[in-house]
C-alpha cells in the first residue's frame, strides 16, 4: 500500500512540475514524446 502512495506522490510532483511549463512548451514536448514512442 505504501508503494502505491509513493507512486501517487511522484505523479503529483510531476504534475506540479508540468504545470510550471507554458502550455505551448508542454504541447511541443508532448508531441515530440509521442513521436519518439511511435518510433
Amino acid at each position: 500500500m505504501r508503494e502505491a502512495y509513493r507512486y501517487r506522490q511522484k505523479r503529483n510532483m510531476i504534475k506540479s512540475q508540468k504545470s510550471k511549463f507554458n502550455p505551448s512548451d508542454f504541447k511541443s514536448i508532448h508531441s515530440s514524446a509521442i513521436v519518439q514512442v511511435d518510433g
